[in-house]
């Protein structure tokens, strides 16, 4: 296989002290991709935010409509009342 520079050719993960056999032609970064983890990490305050964002709406639209069946109960029980006493 050709691996050109800058290319990443996979990942592994494995134990801390684990012994694998690497030849002299071998190249090993130990390194953490800082751009990929922050990128993950705005993604994640992103949809966090969208998420508390979308909670309070529901919040909100529950209790208007709330309000709006206390509303129209009052005015069912006018209705009632008038038409009784009509």
């Amino acid at each position: 296989m050709l691996v050109y520079c800058g290319q990443t050719v996979g990942y592994i993960k494995i134990k801390l002290g684990t012994v694998v056999g690497l030849d002299p032609g071998h190249i090993v970064f130990d390194v953490v991709d800082h751009a990929i983890l922050l990128g993950k990490l705005q993604t994640l305050a992103t949809i966090s935010l969208l998420l508390i964002g979308l909670f309070h709406f529901c919040l909100t639209i529950i209790k208007y409509v709330k309000l709006i069946d206390l509303i129209l109960y009052h005015f069912q029980l006018t209705k009632v009342s008038s038409t009784v006493q009509g």
